[in-house]
């Protein structure tokens, strides 16, 4: 039987660093993205689409709207959560 020691700790940090690596969908209500910085959003109803958030004047605490990348979305919808999309990847690779 093994005995747990200092190589439980380091699984542990190293699961902890991991974990805040993932991107994670984040509530509108918690926290919104930068202003322009495209992100995947989370509808309502289930759907998603890539999006980037307008702001009045500039002032993060003054939301304006979402903005679509593709027309057809609609203003209708309603985006409960939000996440980062991912870097793109390196050319050649």
């Amino acid at each position: 039987m093994r005995e747990s020691g200092s190589g439980c700790s380091e699984v542990g940090q190293a699961l902890l660093v991991l974990d805040d690596a993932v991107p994670r969908w984040i509530s509108v209500d918690e926290r919104l993205p930068v202003e322009h910085e495209n992100v995947a959003v989370m509808f309502d109803d289930g759907g998603y689409a890539t999006a980037w958030a307008a702001y009045w004047h500039g002032a993060r605490s003054d939301f304006a709207k979402w903005m679509f990348a593709l027309d057809e979305i609609g203003e209708e919808r309603t985006v409960t959560h939000w996440m980062p999309l991912p870097s793109a990847p390196e050319v050649g690779r």
